[in-house]
């Protein structure tokens, strides 16, 4: 019987699934695997690297972005106020905001704060509900999440149950560019921040193709959704 592949928390069971193929051909991610079997301990004490190179790679696939949680389950910070939040931090400590002479740092903090998120809210496109009440879009089809607001994406009844927060609007990614574009400005409209994605799916193991992808980012980008 073969033996498991090793679960180093980032997907848990249910990425251990989709990622076996994947871990098998890649030549970098198979020798982390052998020796693995041969000496976890030696592989534990280069966890770093393992995490490191992991971080890497996620920011060259995603054009300089990097992962928020490299837990199992995203529960935890996949939540619209803590992405909002996120955001926010972002655009106020951005070249764009430090060197500019009216936004810069000073010694009046209140007012500067309170002039810096003006800007900041007007540059993202957001108001008020944005900040106080965050939500996320969806991709019809998702996984969702255990708890938190992306629970009511769920299909599971035991997870619906405990979802807690506002419910995520639910867009179709197989729509025409402009529909798509549209579907973001409404969803923006409502108050959301952030679109959320599987980029496998969990229900019938589909890969979001990259042209898909492009789509969704072009989209996200015109109508300035996260």
């Amino acid at each position: 019987m073969a033996k498991p592949l090793p679960n180093h928390d980032f997907h848990n069971s249910w990425g251990c699934i989709y990622s076996g193929e994947t871990t098998a051909k890649d030549k970098a991610v198979r020798q982390w695997w052998q020796e693995y079997f041969q000496n976890p301990a030696l592989v534990e004490t280069r966890y770093h690297d393992l995490l490191r190179t992991y971080t890497q790679t996620f920011a060259a696939f995603f054009c300089g972005y990097y992962p928020i949680s490299l837990h199992a389950h995203v529960s935890d910070a996949l939540s619209p106020t803590t992405v909002a939040s996120l955001i926010l931090n972002t655009c106020a400590t951005s070249p764009l905001v430090l060197t500019t002479p009216d936004l810069a740092p000073s010694a009046l903090a209140t007012e500067q704060g309170k002039k810096t998120q003006e800007y900041v809210l007007g540059y993202l496109g957001w108001n008020e509900s944005h900040v106080k009440n965050p939500r996320f879009a969806a991709v019809q089809g998702i996984y969702g999440a255990a708890f938190g607001p992306l629970a009511h994406a769920s299909k599971e009844w035991e997870v619906q149950i405990i979802a807690s927060g506002l419910q995520p609007t639910v867009i179709q990614i197989s729509d025409s560019h402009d529909a798509l574009c549209d579907s973001l400005a409404e969803a923006k409209r409502r108050g959301c921040i952030a679109v959320v994605i599987d980029m496998v799916s969990t229900e019938n193991g589909a890969v979001l193709t990259p042209e898909r992808f492009k789509m969704l980012k072009k989209c996200c980008a015109k109508r300035s959704c996260g």
